[in-house]
């Protein structure tokens, strides 16, 4: 197994992990008295309604070869799913939004960094599986830094 596919493993179960604290966690963050009639109160339904997605993600074989006949299923299956796993972040930034409009409330506000990172981290996956699809390695596309470039 390459470094990359080890890689790509590793950030799918940390992004799956993430996402499941984020469905636990942040309702319970929310005190009792700021639970609201209305969105907040469906809060933890809501985002225990998208553990199927979350396990989704957990199951997802990002080392699928996309070569043969079944790979264009296997690009749509991967983007489809990772689309879905995250509602979880898109949903805790839009709880966090309604908790602060309405009660004045920064309760959610770790939960929403939280969030922030979890897409970070579905966002980094995506570009690893791209290029592992396009057959290159992680090696400098995959820099953090800037390149120097002389004109």
């Amino acid at each position: 197994m390459s470094p990359l596919d080890e890689e790509l493993l590793a950030l799918r179960d940390a992004l799956a992990r993430d996402l499941r604290r984020l469905v636990a966690d942040a309702p319970a963050a929310v005190p009792e008295d700021l639970r609201l009639k209305g969105i907040i109160g469906r809060m933890g339904p809501l985002l225990a309604a998208q553990a199927p997605n979350v396990d989704a993600l957990a199951r997802l074989d990002v080392l699928a070869p996309i070569d043969g006949p079944d790979g264009p299923e296997a690009q749509e299956r991967f983007l489809e799913t990772l689309v879905r796993a995250l509602h979880v972040p898109r949903m805790v930034m839009a709880m966090g939004e309604v908790l602060r409009q309405d009660a004045r409330s920064d309760v959610l506000r770790p939960f929403q960094q939280r969030a922030a990172e979890a897409a970070a981290r579905a966002q980094h996956l995506a570009r690893l599986w791209h290029l592992r699809v396009a057959g290159q390695g992680a090696g400098p596309l995959d820099d953090d830094e800037e390149d120097d470039v002389e004109l």
